[in-house]
């Protein structure tokens, strides 16, 4: 750590990120890590592609107070423009190697695991104050002032009918 300084701290990080980056074309293998980038890439461009769009018309919207200031609003629009295009490119870049460095493999013993959790976890979506077994499952229609015909005495209307 004495020995660090800027020059070679950045020698000393390149390094480090290519080494990582080889355990993982190692681990994951040429074809899958070439798939694995360019879907990543894809999804990355995607997001901060509409997110520069919605820039650049909050942009259009307040570019002509510019001439306000005694500057050409044209040439404002075009620097700016350019210089949230150029922020985009950093983002993408950014996002893209931060989220290879971040995926992992899973393994087939820990996907069917997970499934087994998530098919034990059952969601029960209950609309009122009634248990969900209560409620009738009938095949006619029942009007909406008759009795209701899960027992509880009400209208249909004031109790299974809400």
């Amino acid at each position: 750590m004495e020995r660090l300084n800027p020059g070679n701290l950045r020698d000393l990080l390149q390094e480090k990120v290519q080494e990582v980056f080889s355990e993982k074309v190692a681990e994951f293998g040429d074809e899958l890590i070439d798939h694995l980038i360019k879907v990543i890439m894809l999804q990355s461009i995607d997001a901060q592609w509409k997110d520069h769009l919605l820039s650049i018309d909050h942009l259009k919207e307040g570019i002509g107070l510019r001439g306000y200031g005694q500057k050409d609003p044209k040439q404002e629009y075009k620097k700016e423009a350019y210089q949230l295009f150029m922020d985009m490119m950093g983002r993408i870049r950014e996002e893209v190697v931060e989220k290879i460095f971040w995926v992992q493999i899973a393994r087939e013993e820990d996907v069917e695991r997970m499934e087994e959790q998530q098919k034990r976890q059952r969601l029960v979506f209950n609309a009122g104050d009634e248990p969900q077994a209560q409620q009738p499952a009938t095949s006619k229609k029942v009007g909406r002032n008759e009795p209701c015909p899960c027992g509880s005495g009400k209208k249909y209307k004031q109790c299974c009918g809400k």
